[in-house]
This record gives C-alpha cells, structure tokens and sequence, in this order.
C-alpha cells in the first residue's frame, strides 16, 4: 500500500500500452491510499484491469512523474500498428485515439513541455498516416465515443478532421499535413487556463462572464505555445486565429481575410463541423459528415472560396461516414 497523493487516473476502459508494464499501476482503495497491482517491468493482461470494471473501478492510477513514460509508449505503440498492415483500420482508430487522450492528459498535467510536445507530433504523425487510409469516419466517430471527456473528443476529431481536408484541398506537403494535424489537435490548448466547467458545457449554455472566457482561449493558447515551444510558430499562429472569420466577426483579434493565418481557416472549417456533429444541442448532432458540410455551406458560404466547397464535397462523398 502506498500514501502517495501525487497520482494520475486513467479510465480503465480506454487504458491500453501493451503486455509489459512501463510503469506501477495502482487502484485506489480509499481516499489518498492505493494499492500497487502491478509492478513496473511485469508481464499483465489488460483483461485483468477490465475485470475491475465488473467491480465498479472507474480508473487505474500511476505516479504522475510517470506520465511522460506511459504516453511515450502509447505513442509508439500507436505509430507502430497504425504504419502497420496487420490490423483492421477500426482497430487502428482504436489505439490512435487512445494514444492521443493520452497525450492530451499529458499536456493538461504537466503543460506542454518538451516531451509533450514529442508526443504532440509522434501521435499526429500516426493520425496523418490513418487518415489517408480512411474510407469511412464511422470508426474514428465510433471510437470517440470511448474518450473520456467532451474537450478531448472534440480536439481528436479536428485533428482528424483537419488532416483530411488538407487531403481534400490537394495539399500534398506531408510536413502541412502535419502540421494541420498538430494545429487541430491543439487548438483548444488555452483551455487550461480557463475554469474547468467551461470546456464541459456548450457554448450556448454559457453565462456572459463565461462567454467572455470562453473568447480569450485563442490567445492564451497562442501565448502558451510561444513561450513553451517558440519554434512551432506555425502551430501558434493556427491557435490563435482558429476562431477568425473572413468578415471580421470572429475574434479574438477580428481579423479579416487576408490577415488569418491560412491553415487557421482550414482547421477553423473542421472546428465548425466537429461542433456540428459531436454537440449534443446541434442541429446536426449525431449526423454525417456531407450533412455537417451541406449545412455549413448553406449557412456561411461566402466565408471560404468556391473551390474548397467543391473539393470538399467531392472528397467526402467519397467517404462512408
């Protein structure tokens, strides 16, 4: 048994990270008291910990200086199955997304430090690679439905999304790609500094104080990357203008067309049709991905040039989603 306090859970049903524990794992027993179960360097079956769940055990805890260790190997274990031919694509969705709510639990414990940031790019690669074997977004949404809280779910599926529009738009630079990746995986980085009830309720259910808030993430997001990785500008600059608009109603800033970032607007695009789909109080929740596209064309049309409608619509009628 241990008093250690100094712990991170992670949710039974979405641990993954191979036959090898990388770190201790512990179940709590009581408040601040745990139990050590497994032991760092020991072979365990995963079916073990999911048998807790039968015992009503919502989370598994490992010390927090370990984080680093355990999203480190999520991540590789994701990048290797995901290059890999061995396993269907539903699985590969599975252990892509595991691997980033990982490192988006990483990135809200400790900030966005160096081997964060790592990790940040490692599990992009592998959601870059995924996406260009995609021909249904069913097992990406499916999966989703795993991930543990609503800001996660969110920031994955604008990774995701993000990715396959700069397919669609003909982008074929795969550092772009990466980047679009990254910039939609961390759009919503200046969440960590807001309360914590404002990345758990819709936006139509804030209060004008909320709502305030709610309007500096872009730029505390963009500071936060700045200080913490100043060479990923790029990254920075989509954080920041991800909620500009073309006619200057967006904010923070109210820019106008030629003054947002360029790939800010595409992951802007898949922003807005990430909140269509996975919003509970959306007009379009729970719906395709064409549905989500149709609507927001009809409704801000003029906000994107012609061209990226019809290669948008073109490259999702292509897919089963």
């Amino acid at each position: 048994m241990t008093l250690e306090p100094d712990m991170f859970p992670i949710s039974i049903d979405t641990f993954f990270g191979g036959r090898v524990a990388h770190v201790d794992l512990y179940l709590l027993i009581r408040e601040k008291k745990y139990i050590k179960i497994v032991k760092k360097g020991d072979d365990y079956d995963i079916k073990r910990l999911r048998n807790y769940e039968n015992k009503e055990v919502q989370f598994v805890y490992i010390n927090t200086s370990d984080i680093g260790v355990h999203v480190k190997n999520c991540v590789q274990i994701a990048r290797t199955l995901v290059r890999g031919p061995v396993i269907p694509t539903r699985n590969k969705a599975f252990v892509a997304c595991r691997a980033a709510e990982a490192v988006l639990d990483e990135i809200y414990a400790l900030g966005l430090t160096d081997e964060a940031y790592n990790h940040v790019q490692e599990v992009c690669s592998a959601i870059k690679d995924l996406s260009q074997e995609l021909t249904s977004l069913s097992d990406i949404y499916s999966e989703l439905t795993n991930v543990s809280r609503k800001q996660y779910r969110h920031s994955i599926f604008t990774s995701f999304l993000s990715t396959i529009m700069g397919h669609a738009l003909q982008w074929t630079s795969i550092r772009s790609l990466n980047i679009l990746a990254i910039g939609g995986l961390v759009h919503d980085i200046g969440f960590v500094k807001l309360s914590p009830e404002i990345a758990e309720i819709e936006t139509s259910d804030f209060t004008p104080e909320q709502l305030e808030e709610y309007k500096s993430h872009p730029e505390i997001g963009y500071n936060l990357i700045q200080h913490a990785q100043p060479q990923a500008r790029e990254i920075a600059l989509i954080v920041r203008d991800h909620h500009e608009s073309p006619d200057g109603n967006g904010f923070p800033r109210g820019l106008t067309n030629g003054d947002i970032y360029p790939m800010a607007r595409t992951v802007n695009f898949a922003d807005q049709i990430t909140h269509l789909i996975l919003d509970k109080k959306s007009p379009l929740a729970d719906r395709n991905i064409r549905e989500a596209v149709k609507y927001l064309k009809y409704k801000e049309r003029q906000l994107f040039p012609e061209l990226y409608w019809e290669n948008l619509e073109k490259w999702f009628s292509k897919l089963d989603s």
